[in-house]
This record gives C-alpha cells, sequence and structure tokens, in this order.
C-alpha cells in the first residue's frame, strides 16, 4: 500500500515536470541514462545544491591526481583535489583552504577554468563545481591524509587510469592543450 502511494505520487511529480518543461517531454519517455540523469537534476532543482571548488595543478607538462581512499564513494579513482565550501566562502577561499588541508600548499594566482553543475547519482544530490588551474604554488606538496596516493600523470598516462567522468570531461576539454 506504501510503496503505491508513494509509485503514484513520484508519478505524479513526473507528470508535472513533463509539463513544466515541455521540450524534454521526448528525453523522458526514451527512459535512457542521460535522460534519468536530466531528471533527477530538473527534481531536486528545488533542492539545496552542494557546492565545492577542484584543483587541476600542473607542472612540466603533468598533472598531479590523487587517488581515492577507501572511506570515500569514489574508491580507487584517481581525481583532482578539492572540496566542498564551507559557509560564507568564495571558491577561492575554499580552494585555498583545501589545497592547505590535503596537499599542505598555498596556492599563487589560481586561475578560474569552468564551473560544472551535476547530481551525484549516490545520493541524487545537486553539485556545482569550480574548477580553477593551478601552476604555482608556495610550499611542498604531502599527501596529507585524504587520497591513497598522489602521482604526477602525463598526458597518455592519464588516459590509462580510472579518473572521475567529471574531472576528465574538464581536463580534455579545457586542457588538451596544457599538457
Amino acid at each position: 500500500m506504501v510503496r503505491l502511494r508513494a509509485r503514484r505520487q513520484r508519478d505524479q511529480k513526473e507528470k508535472k515536470l513533463k509539463e513544466r518543461y515541455p521540450t524534454q517531454r521526448l528525453r523522458f519517455q526514451r527512459r535512457n541514462p542521460e535522460s534519468e540523469l536530466l531528471l533527477r537534476f530538473l527534481r531536486n532543482s528545488g533542492k539545496n545544491m552542494k557546492r565545492g571548488t577542484r584543483a587541476i595543478i600542473l607542472r612540466d607538462q603533468r598533472i598531479l591526481l590523487g587517488r581515492r581512499l577507501k572511506k570515500d564513494s569514489f574508491y580507487g579513482q584517481w581525481c583532482t583535489f578539492g572540496g566542498l565550501f564551507k559557509r560564507g566562502e568564495t571558491p577561492e577561499q575554499a580552494l585555498r583552504r583545501e589545497l592547505r588541508e590535503e596537499l599542505g600548499i598555498d596556492v599563487v594566482d589560481p586561475e578560474p577554468i569552468t564551473v560544472v553543475e551535476d547530481v551525484l547519482p549516490s545520493v541524487e544530490d545537486k553539485l556545482q563545481q569550480h574548477f580553477f588551474l593551478i601552476t604555482k604554488w608556495k610550499g611542498v606538496l604531502t599527501n596529507k591524509r585524504e587520497h591513497s596516493e598522489i602521482r604526477w600523470l602525463s598526458k597518455n598516462e592519464l588516459e590509462k587510469l580510472p579518473v572521475g567522468r567529471i574531472g576528465r570531461g574538464v581536463i580534455e576539454k579545457h586542457l588538451n592543450d596544457r599538457f
């Protein structure tokens, strides 16, 4: 009985979304993974969005990535560095704090690259990520505790490793000519 009621409520919500966004109607009917992601994104549009910052660190035609720990939801994947904003922080302030915490460095002149919005499939939360390019910093790069290992990778090495889809997409789209 409860499941039936929940299904009816979900169907009513989808119907309202279809009416509100008529141009997306065909995508919803096909039920492919991309349309499911779009539907989840639209469902969550009224919820609070999580905001984060990510650093793409380059040096000598190589990119620095960290491998996620077991406690993380993306365990084993290689990723850029960063995290979620704290209340009242700007993207650049959050970036500086996160890199100090994760790598023990102070960033010099971070260059904004892009902002990406997505839905986290595991929890269906909206996430807005601000990506920055880092080529200068003060201090010694040290793996503090957030990653099982950190490594400088060439473009060829990067192609062979499991990298988060959002990070890989930003790297390929915006930094292909830089390394």
